[in-house]
């Protein structure tokens, strides 16, 4: 058997193989025809030759079957494949076809060996034997198909090598009971070798499959290692370079064979260095590939950044070394410097905005914030962000949480939200807000945009115009009433001053005519009272304000000596009492014009009936302030009229002589020097006033 001994020469006679001339003896012996013996003993040392020679598994198969059909010892030859058929789990067969007379082909054989034998063969690994195909039990159909070849027997032994199957022979003889027990023997010996043979030729094959596929694996290699853009360099376990790519030129400057023996720390910066160092020198050394940052100096003297992988490869059988991958990264490290400039300029930006700038997810935190938002909660940016609305201020929490959830869910902005704002702190402060959703990388609203701009002192201004406008208008229409009143109260006096004077010219009786002139004397009286008020009026209000220490008795016995003809100045009793306790500051001139006209309202609505009239003036002084009463027993005022005491030309009784101008003079002159003024008064029983002003001590 050729597996087993050195090849034969194929003019190597068949009586040297120890085993076929055994073989054949015993066939003679047995009776088998010689001449047929000879036959299919040099068919297999035909065969046998092939296999010695054999270099590809298809031309071996087709030079076997043809040889074993063209001495015609077989009918048909045919060597298979098997092929696992899932649907069927079963062995389909591929095959080369040789049939005497015809060419080669190759056939689906699986439906034309009715009783399975080829599947047989394979699935339980022996020869099986079919002495007579016209036997019961073949169909009529097949029967015609094996006389149409002249096909009478067949025999299926499987390739086998090491309990591996490759494959199937299968022979038709031409008559029946063909295969007998010698040449059973020796188609299985040849199917022996055979099947060694295509395990030979299929080991070769791809054994230089892998020899090819190595080659070209190391040609990638090489042109990877020429062409790739990272260094790579293999350093020993003393840190010198052993090996350097190409690329260390293109990158660096330097040529591969100038780096190599020289130490790779060389080349690290002087700060990255350290932990380049602990990477190589590491006890226990990692297994793992380990990943730092450095920067390597150019021949240029610039220094370029680098991804740096080290790989422990010091105790492998072929490198011996550490495997250092250097990839650039300077253009990275300038875009992430750049960003970081942008991203530093954009935040300036955004805190230097004096809008309140916030991002909002939907629970209602605040992911992000300017400095202008977290200043209005009076917070930090710190202490703002990652916190929710219901933290920072809960009373109005959930009101903006649900518009904020409305707006998310429509994805409609709103706009120009005018709002008043209380915070925790108690202030009130008013915001112009417009929010707007704010949408991923996908579309999907994720969040809200605030931009809230303060109006707090907008509002406060509109607010303080809005009352100046509705206090114009009263003025206004005060001073339509005052040009009217004081043109009235002016031109009445005259009109009587004209009266008598007519009378007088037509009136020859010297007493009637003395009676005119005290008339007359009376209403320039009371023009000049008039003219006098009005004059206060006009200093309390526009004349500067002359500050100065204050002596209240001075000022009050001043004012009851100038009203010493006012008619029931006699009849009315005056008390003062002072309490300073400091020293009291205002001015001078606006304080007496406020004594003057309440002390000349006392004496003027005296009341007749009481027992004693009298006029009770207090003063008590403070460090900051002056409390004044005065208080009478006089006619007093109606308590419908009291609210209207103090405006412009009120009367309060018919008995009033004047303008209605004198307690409206001496509320704005009170107000003027900034302080307060009050009344209280019941008819018949006398009124007080109440009067605080501010101690303006300097």
């Amino acid at each position: 058997m050729i597996k087993k001994v050195q090849a034969v020469d194929a003019r190597t006679a068949i009586s040297l193989n120890s085993t076929d001339t055994a073989v054949a003896a015993a066939a003679l012996s047995a009776g088998l025809p010689t001449n047929r013996m000879v036959s299919i003993l040099q068919t297999i040392n035909q065969c046998r030759q092939q296999l010695i020679r054999a270099v590809e598994e298809k031309q071996l198969l087709e030079a076997i079957c043809r040889i074993l059909t063209e001495n015609e010892c077989y009918q048909m030859a045919w060597v298979g494949s098997a092929v696992l058929e899932e649907n069927k789990k079963a062995r389909r067969i591929h095959h080369m076809q040789f049939q005497a007379g015809h060419p080669a082909t190759v056939k689906d054989i699986w439906r034309h060996s009715p009783l399975k034998q080829t599947e047989k063969a394979l699935r339980t690994q022996h020869p099986q034997i079919v002495q007579d195909l016209f036997s019961p039990g073949f169909s009529q159909q097949w029967q015609e198909k094996a006389s149409s070849h002249k096909l009478s027997s067949l025999i299926s032994i499987p390739l086998l090598y090491t309990n591996q199957i490759l494959g199937v022979l299968t022979l038709y003889g031409k008559g029946a009971h063909t295969f007998e027990a010698e040449e059973v023997a020796l188609l299985i010996e040849l199917t022996e070798d055979l099947a060694y043979s295509v395990y030979q030729v299929r080991q070769r094959i791809a054994q230089q499959q892998t020899l090819q596929q190595l080659n070209i694996s190391e040609k990638y290699f090489h042109a990877l290692i020429e062409h790739a853009s990272d260094i790579i360099l293999v350093v020993n376990h003393l840190g010198i370079t052993a090996f350097a790519s190409p690329s260390v030129q293109r990158v660096l400057g330097y040529s591969a064979a100038t780096t190599i023996g020289t130490p790779f720390l060389e080349l690290v910066h002087p700060e990255d260095q350290e932990a380049i160092n602990s990477l190589l020198n590491a006890t226990p050394i990692p297994k793992e590939i380990q990943k730092t940052a450095a920067r390597c100096k150019h021949t240029n003297g610039q220094w370029v950044h680098f991804d740096c992988t080290i790989s422990d490869q010091l105790h492998g059988p072929d490198i011996q070394g550490y495997v250092v991958n250097l990839h650039e990264i300077t253009s990275l490290k300038e875009a992430e410097s750049k960003l970081r400039r942008q991203q530093q300029e954009q935040q300036i930006i955004f805190d230097s905005v004096p809008a309140l700038i916030t991002f909002k997810d939907t629970y209602n935190r605040i992911l992000r914030a300017n400095r202008t938002a977290a200043s209005f909660y009076g917070l930090s940016k710190g202490e703002i962000e990652g916190r929710t609305l219901y933290e920072l201020n809960p009373l109005f929490a959930a009101k903006y949480h649900k518009e904020d959830i409305e707006i998310i869910t429509s994805g409609i902005a709103k706009l120009n939200i005018i709002e008043k704002i209380l915070l925790p702190s108690g202030q009130t402060k008013w915001l112009q807000t417009n929010k707007i959703p704010y949408y991923d990388e996908r579309g999907d609203t994720t969040g809200i945009i605030i931009f809230a701009q303060e109006i707090t002192a907008q509002r406060t201004t509109e607010e303080e115009l809005r009352t100046t406008l509705e206090e114009l208008k009263w003025r206004n229409h005060e001073l339509d009433n005052y040009f009217y009143k004081v043109s009235h109260d002016l031109r009445a006096p005259l009109c009587t001053i004209e009266g008598l004077i007519s009378l007088m010219k037509t009136e020859n009786n010297q007493q009637m005519n003395t009676h005119y002139l005290e008339l007359i004397e009376k209403s320039v009286y009371k023009l000049d009272n008039f003219i006098k008020t009005i004059l206060n009026h006009s200093n309390a209000l526009h004349t500067p304000a002359q500050i100065a220490k204050i002596n209240f008795s001075h000022i009050v016995y001043t004012c009851l000596d100038e009203l010493g003809y006012v008619p029931g100045h006699a009849k009315v009793k005056t008390t003062l009492t002072v309490n300073a306790g400091h020293v009291f500051y205002q001015d001078a001139t606006r304080i007496a014009i406020v004594f003057k006209q309440l002390i000349s309202n006392s004496l003027k609505f005296f009341n007749p009936y009481a027992e004693e009239s009298y006029l009770h003036i207090q003063i008590a002084v403070t460090q900051t302030k002056a409390l004044i009463t005065l208080e009478d027993n006089g006619m007093g005022i109606e308590k419908k009229y009291l609210p209207k005491v103090f405006n412009m030309f009120f009367k309060a009784t018919d008995k009033s002589e004047g303008a209605g101008l004198g307690l409206y003079v001496v509320k704005q002159t009170i107000e003027k020097l900034g302080g307060s003024i009050s009344v209280k008064s019941e008819c018949g029983k006398g009124t007080t006033f109440k009067l605080v002003l501010a101690n303006l001590q300097v």
